[in-house]
């Protein structure tokens, strides 16, 4: 992204492009405007490292562990 703006290019990187095609589908379904900003956050806690967990099921606990 950054080389393609250097040399003049509009660029967006993929998130954008992701919300943008999802808040067309949304206004697309439903007939209204998405909520943006909510999917923006959404995504972005559903993406981010630091919010990940992982719900684990205590029967299939070893199937993790057979990698």
């Amino acid at each position: 992204l950054k080389n393609a703006r250097e040399v003049g290019c509009t660029a967006v990187s993929g998130v954008a492009m992701f919300l943008r095609q999802a808040g067309y589908q949304y206004k697309l379904f439903t007939g209204n405007n998405p909520p943006v900003d909510a999917m923006r956050k959404a995504l972005k806690k559903a993406t981010s490292p630091i919010n990940y967990e992982v719900d684990v099921d205590d029967e299939n606990e070893d199937d993790l562990l057979d990698d």
